[in-house]
């Protein structure tokens, strides 16, 4: 059997393809001014306007309840001239794709009463609805289920002490009670986003009052039963944010209270199955007083929150991604023969390359050509071309390293040493007595 030099040998075990994860950028704060500094106000991305929508929230430091509504384009913040619902906090505020409003519901309002009511906003004017509604409570949770057209509901405060475990949906015209056999804990403060790819509401975490303690389950609502995910994922915690990235078709959570009262700084990504953290710098600990959506059209997260309880700001972040749809493979090729290395990727817009052999940087000139580019290739390969190459993409936000082998044999040497000599005719021989199977 035919076998390879040590320094052969050692290359092809070390060398690997690796796709590479995206890259996040840093967060970024927005240069603009924006609502006053507040916690508990509702935001959502409006898709058909392409904007950020932000609603009520206490006045820090704790002075005043708001009813203002702003709306963000990714340069400014304007605030909206219109007759708004009473102010109030806790209360989410969530896109309904089917109606193409945004969709408020409860809250606790300025005299400290719990609120039932609900309200719809089409990027001009609210409009108030009546009929059957849940009953009245703060820091629920709430998503739009595209599949079913409705929107979800799930629990909450209900001002007594006590908190609620019941499930409804809105269907543009009315609420109604589901009855689940099986479903979440009594909570309030949970967070909850719509997961397009699979078709799933998806809800973490919570402050459970009956135990005194923040959770940190994911459940799954398919829009009759509710599933716990089994796994483990985002610590504890509760008043966090959690929405659905479409370019990448991961819900994202970021943030929120744990149970030492600290504000949290740290995103998670869930695809369906499995969490995992992800790690950026300059992520804002926005705690409970925040909010985190994310805007198709600019393909980023929006944050706006406080991280001090005093002043505010708005927080951006963008995964500039690095798509790999061909790594290189590894080669082999006699000596005197070309080899190339060829890297495939989705856009090589804005991208670096450098490749490198056994860790060193490679410059185009002595049989080298595209050592900046997606494709390396050496011109008439020799033996000593023979090693561990790697390209190293690089973008705004970092870099992802592809792996591969070149190896160079020389003519007749059967057993890859780099010389001929009666030792490869001895092989060849062998090999050639023990012949091949035929069909």
């Amino acid at each position: 059997m035919r076998t390879l030099s040590s320094a052969l040998l050692t290359a092809v075990l070390a060398s690997h393809a690796l796709a590479g994860d995206p890259i996040p950028c840093p967060w970024q704060p927005a240069p603009t001014a924006g609502p006053h500094a507040a916690a508990g106000f509702g935001m959502t991305y409006d898709a058909a306007r392409s904007e950020v929508v932000l609603f009520g929230g206490w006045s820090l430091p704790f002075q005043n309840i708001l009813n203002q509504t702003w709306v963000y384009d990714g340069s400014s913040w304007q605030i909206q001239p219109v007759v708004s619902p009473p102010a109030r906090i806790a209360s989410p505020l969530v896109y309904d794709g089917a109606r193409q409003n945004c969709l408020l519901f409860g809250g606790d309002d300025a005299n400290n009463e719990l609120l039932g009511d609900t309200w719809t906003w089409n990027g001009q004017a609210w409009q108030s609805h009546g009929g059957v509604a849940p009953p009245e409570r703060a820091y629920h949770a709430m998503a739009f289920d595209e599949a079913r057209g409705e929107v979800v509901l799930f629990g909450g405060w209900d001002g007594a002490d006590g908190d609620l475990g019941d499930t409804w949906v809105w269907n543009g015209a009315t609420w109604t009670q589901r009855h689940p056999f099986f479903q979440p804990s009594p909570r309030d403060g949970a967070a909850m986003a719509y997961d397009e790819a699979r078709q799933l509401v998806v809800l973490h975490g919570g402050y459970e009052i009956l135990s005194d303690s923040y959770q940190d389950q994911t459940w799954i609502w398919n829009g009759s039963v509710w599933t716990i995910v089994l796994g483990p994922g985002p610590g504890a915690r509760g008043y966090h944010s959690m929405t659905w990235d479409a370019d990448r078709e991961v819900i994202v959570l970021h943030g929120g209270w744990d149970d030492s009262s600290a504000r949290l700084s740290d995103t998670w990504e869930f695809d369906g199955q499995h969490w995992r953290e992800v790690t950026a710098q300059g992520a804002p600990e926005i705690g409970g007083e925040s909010g985190v959506t994310y805007d198709l059209v600019r393909s980023r997260l929006v944050a706006r929150g406080s991280q001090d309880g005093n002043s505010a700001g708005t927080w951006e972040w963008a995964r500039a991604d690095i798509e790999i749809t061909h790594a290189p493979q590894t080669k082999f090729v006699l000596a005197g023969d070309d080899a190339t290395l060829e890297v495939e990727l989705a856009d090589e817009t804005g991208l670096v390359f450098q490749w490198e052999r056994d860790g060193a940087a490679l410059v185009d000139g002595n049989g080298i050509a595209g050592a900046h580019t997606s494709n390396l290739t050496i011109d008439s390969a020799d033996f000593d071309d023979t090693g561990s190459y790697a390209v190293r993409i690089s973008n705004a936000c970092g870099a992802v390293v592809l792996h591969a082998v070149v190896g160079v044999l020389c003519p007749g040497d059967a057993n890859g040493d780099g010389v001929t000599n009666f030792t490869d005719l001895n092989l060849t021989i062998s090999n050639y007595n023990s012949g091949c199977e035929t069909p």
